[in-house]
């Protein structure tokens, strides 16, 4: 079918069976919080987990995070918590950064809190915090590079194009621009919220991978 769609993957990783395409970088920030009076954990990204994981294989100090009741955006995120043997408290409904914040809020009054985040963050999630008199500290986990790609990778115009994250969307903008058969998935309404208004875009029925992915190939099957 030389006229089908393909489906491409534009994140931080290699997606299986998938094309992919890495434009941002992640590199995890050493942790140096004791963790000490602090009695929730707040986990945005799995990529902030993981960071945590990292840090207390080296930092004492941190050892007994996984006693410390977490609070996690996605199903996903928390699936690695269950493995660690964590303490989950809460699981996101809605897997979108502002509701996730509407969410926990009522749930952390009287808690002293530590936010585990992207050097650079778009939920608002610490504002909404703030506003509700939540006590609570930040520290950044990890940072999320873009990077620069030549146009070889640039794909096809025919491309249904699912981005993980609005990070994934501005690096690829960056670096290739926007041809006008593009058409974009976002994998969640953060994601979505980003897009230019002009694009031609869908969003997954559930924020994770494999739903996401299952969408946009038979999206693709289906357009001309």
């Amino acid at each position: 079918m030389p006229n089908a769609y393909e489906v491409v993957f534009v994140g931080t990783r290699k997606i299986e069976n998938v094309k992919s395409l890495i434009t941002n970088k992640i590199v995890f920030v050493p942790i140096i919080h004791t963790l000490e009076k602090v009695n929730a954990l707040v986990f945005t990204s799995a990529y902030a987990i993981r960071s945590l994981i990292e840090s207390a294989s080296h930092n004492p100090c941190l050892l007994h995070w996984k006693n410390i009741p977490s609070f996690v955006i996605s199903p996903a995120s928390a699936q690695i918590l269950y493995d660690e043997g964590a303490v989950v408290e809460f699981v996101g409904k809605k897997a979108h950064g502002e509701a996730f914040a509407r969410e926990i809020c009522p749930l952390l009054q009287e808690r002293k809190v530590l936010y585990l985040r992207a050097k650079e963050i778009v939920s608002g999630l610490d504002a909404i915090l703030k506003d509700n008199h939540i006590d609570f500290d930040e520290v950044i986990a990890y940072e999320n590079i873009p990077q620069s790609l030549p146009l070889k990778l640039k794909p096809k115009p025919k491309s249904v194009i699912i981005f993980s994250a609005p990070s994934a969307y501005h690096s690829f903008v960056k670096n290739f621009g926007w041809e006008s058969q593009y058409v974009a998935v976002a994998i969640g309404q953060s994601t979505l919220s980003h897009f230019d208004k002009h694009m031609r875009a869908y969003v997954s029925p559930s924020p994770n991978f494999t739903t996401c992915i299952e969408f946009a190939q038979n999206l693709a099957l289906n357009l001309q």
